[in-house]
């Protein structure tokens, strides 16, 4: 068995330091009444650390996108070893959606 951190992180991993902030991110919504994708590059560094935030065109230079930023600062991941890949450049959508009766479209 291995001790210590794992090579790699997993999707599993990314996917549940990303719901922790979820409900903050989609509040930014209200901004401007954002509706569509927002997609984020992440840039994770081998502590768990988040080096870079980066909001993907088209919606990069709105207020929306500034919220995003904001909501994601103090992000974290957890540490891996990175021997091969010392950073993990991870891009993921967040949907804002309307609000529909009856709750997800």
């Amino acid at each position: 068995m291995q001790s210590g951190p794992p090579e790699q992180l997993g999707r599993l991993d990314l996917e549940n330091a990303m719901d922790r902030v979820k409900p903050r991110v989609l509040q930014c919504k209200d901004v401007e009444q954002f509706t569509g994708f927002l997609t984020v590059k992440l840039t994770i560094e081998k502590n768990g650390s988040v080096r870079s935030i980066v909001v993907v065109p088209p919606v990069d230079k709105t207020r929306t996108a500034d919220c995003v930023k904001h909501a994601l600062h103090g992000l974290s991941f957890p540490r891996f070893r990175g021997t091969w890949m010392p950073q993990i450049e991870w891009s993921y959508p967040f949907l804002f959606a309307e609000s529909a009766p009856g709750g997800v479209r």
